[in-house]
């Protein structure tokens, strides 16, 4: 199409596009291919004369048809559409024109929504909270909220929230009714999307509560026959439906607000039900995931089944680790002397680099100093073969350089707070490779001296309080390689 059209050619054809029934036609989007610079000033122009008269007009017929359009259409003019959105108008509604403004804002919202990149929904998300935080009673103030929750729940909650606390307290049930209703008497589970389980269950959590305190049970509305539901109505299907997505989120975080939830004044009503509600999600979480045939044929061959999981690479990296300690203890072949030449961490790194690479038995990929955030690099990476799960290890030679505070700062500084900061990268091992040339370390609180073993079993007991703090965000392990000769006893006297 690009080389039989000519510029005005394209043009025209734009011009077009717009008089067609039922959306725009289907070769529109070979014309922006060929020509985006023609399309986006005909449709551009076009969309912008319609906005203008958006508080007047119950149709405009570019923007409807955008909301059906093909993404890289959407995409042509949404530069036009965050303009609009930063620009406009609410000092002239009134009547109609509120109701017209806003479905015409909410078309907008969701066109972005699906064509703009992260840069720009961070700039979207500001807008919706600026207009939302300015006038949390407006005609436009719920389209600005449901647009917060479509770019950033869970910072939707927190101005939800704050947003009711500014209002009168005879305004405030009402308005907590109107709100929940729009966002979610539809069942609407976008304005939910967030992948992080554990926010998603707190975020929810707040929401149950509220929903509970404005939109009382003993005030529900009992219809009999055929009826149209009302605000009211809507708002009680937001309440059920928030709890529900709650008891659909999985994660040790949502078994805990369910726990918490039956404790409280609110569902005392419910407690047995929560809590019977909260064993049977932790049952769920607990049941391995359906194998594929492929890896029912690894279980076959291999005796495991790659990861695709953070906790399922932590298992594997823990096993190759405790198979590698006894190798080189107990081995026929084992080259534990040898190992205690290497006197440079970078050298042990290549080394246990080459034989967790040999041990992989397709699990896992290893690499060596990949980058990470801010520059950083790890001394040795896992990837997962399914999925984008990461692990991290860092190698430390336990000799006389490291002081137990000096490696207990390691684990919380350098493992956690440098290589696991990605969502992708949650779980982690310290690695001490022990070669008996330094024969304790001091405790930092009671001075005693602990020899390896009780030094390992110090931080492993430090990793475990991090995992707490860091609600189970991520999976944590300090491993000791002891490479000194084991005590055997005499065969003889």
């Amino acid at each position: 199409m690009g080389g039989k059209l000519t510029p005005e050619h394209a043009r025209t054809a734009a011009a077009y596009a717009t008089v067609e029934l039922n959306g725009f036609p289907s070769w529109l989007v070979d014309l922006v291919e060929a020509h985006s610079a023609e399309v986006e000033k005909v449709l551009g122009t076009e969309l912008d004369e319609e906005l203008k008269m958006g508080a007047k007009c119950q149709h405009l017929p570019v923007v409807q048809d955008l909301t059906s359009a093909d993404t890289r259409v959407k995409q042509l003019l949404a530069p036009r559409l965050l303009s609009a959105l930063s620009n406009w108008d609410v000092d002239s509604l009134g009547g109609e024109g509120g109701q017209y403004s806003a479905y015409h804002l909410e078309q907008l919202i969701t066109i972005l929504e699906v064509s703009c990149g992260e840069d720009d929904r961070t700039v979207i998300a500001s807008e919706c909270e600026s207009r939302f935080t300015k006038d949390p009673e407006g005609l436009l103030a719920l389209t600005w909220l449901r647009g917060l929750f479509r770019f950033a729940p869970e910072r939707g909650v927190q101005i939800f929230e704050d947003g009711l606390s500014a209002i009168d307290e005879p305004k405030r049930a009402e308005c907590a009714m109107r709100a929940l209703a729009s966002l979610f008497g539809d069942r609407d589970s976008s304005f939910l999307d967030i992948e992080d389980h554990a926010v998603r269950a707190r975020s929810l959590g707040r929401l149950v509560r509220c929903a509970y305190n404005y939109v009382k049970r003993e005030d529900d509305i009992e219809h009999e026959g055929a009826y149209s539901p009302i605000a009211r109505d809507n708002a009680e299907t937001a309440r059920n439906y928030l709890l529900s997505a709650l008891l659909d989120t999985p994660g040790p975080d949502a078994c805990s607000v369910i726990l918490e939830l039956a404790t409280e004044p609110l569902f005392q009503h419910i407690p047995d039900r929560l809590r019977l509600m909260a064993r049977r999600r932790a049952a769920s979480d607990a049941e391995f995931e359906t194998l594929s045939p492929d890896d029912l044929a690894a279980m076959e061959e291999r005796f495991e089944v790659p990861p695709h999981d953070r906790d399922g690479l932590f298992r594997v990296m823990m096993d190759r680790l405790d198979d590698l300690g006894h190798d080189i203890a107990h081995d026929d072949f084992t080259d534990r002397r040898t190992l205690r030449t290497i006197s440079e961490e970078v050298e042990m790194q290549r080394t246990l680099a080459r034989r967790l690479k040999d041990m992989a038995r397709g699990a896992y990929i290893v690499t060596r100093e990949d980058e990470v955030a801010d520059q950083k690099r790890t001394d040795i990476r896992l990837s997962a073969v399914r999925g984008d799960h990461k692990a991290a290890i860092e190698i430390k030679l336990a000799d006389k350089r490291w002081s137990l505070a000096d490696l207990e700062q390691a684990l919380r500084n350098q493992l956690v707070g440098q290589y696991l900061r990605h969502e992708a990268s949650k779980a982690g091992c310290l690695l001490l490779s022990y070669d008996g040339t330094k024969s304790y370390w001091v405790h930092p609180e009671t001075k005693d001296r602990l020899n390896f073993v009780e030094m390992v079993g110090f931080l492993n007991d430090a990793a475990k309080e991090i995992e707490r703090d860091m609600n189970y965000d991520v999976r944590l392990a300090v491993f000791g390689l002891d490479i000194t000769d084991p005590a055997i006893a005499p065969a003889h006297r």
